[in-house]
């Protein structure tokens, strides 16, 4: 009696294919649902109150005392990586956790994690003394911040801190003109 070969090309080639096709539909879905943009919000089905919102998130913040050619840079890989932290991209910030989240207003409990001054003393880096904060969100122009240290971030932020004692305008067309953007990161 003869015996059957075993057809390894053929099994490896359809466990290979199969995966391929599970991890592109997983893709998709993640895409295609808006968690990439969103994050994603979890809730306990017995309590559907309480519930948690997670996501990745990305931040670039320059500090200087003087103009935006003359910046601070950031501790690498530093801080927790529960709360905001740092990698190896120079001077920016990264979050990914989650943090109790309301589902009727739809939005996180408690932003006092997403605060530049806390996002910066979690790596070890205090605000400046006199410091002012100018934030230019995704797609927009750079603006004052009101509130400085309290400045509630959101995903591809660039801020810009100074001591510069010039007035607000002249910061924000030197800014405008530095071509200051978020360096590419990929998708997480």
């Amino acid at each position: 009696m003869k015996k059957k070969k075993t057809n390894w090309i053929s099994i490896i080639a359809v466990v290979v294919i199969a995966a391929v096709a599970g991890l592109g539909y997983s893709l998709y879905s993640f895409y295609s649902s808006g968690s990439a943009e969103r994050g994603i919000v979890i809730c306990d089905p017995e309590n559907p109150s309480d519930c948690l919102w997670q996501d990745h998130m990305h931040f670039l913040v320059l500090i200087s005392a003087g103009g935006a050619d003359d910046v601070q840079n950031l501790p690498l890989e530093k801080g927790d990586l529960d709360k905001p932290h740092t990698h190896e991209e120079r001077n920016v910030i990264h979050w990914h956790s989650s943090v109790p989240y309301d589902p009727v207003r739809q939005e996180a409990i408690d932003k006092s994690v997403f605060t530049l001054s806390a996002s910066l003393a979690s790596i070890g880096v205090e605000m400046p003394d006199g410091g002012k904060v100018f934030v230019k969100k995704k797609g927009g122009s750079w603006e004052y911040a009101q509130n400085q240290g309290g400045y509630v971030w959101d995903d591809s932020d660039i801020i810009f801190v100074t001591t510069d004692s010039s007035a607000n305008e002249e910061i924000v067309s030197e800014l405008e003109a530095s071509g200051i953007s978020l360096p590419y990161l990929g998708a997480g």
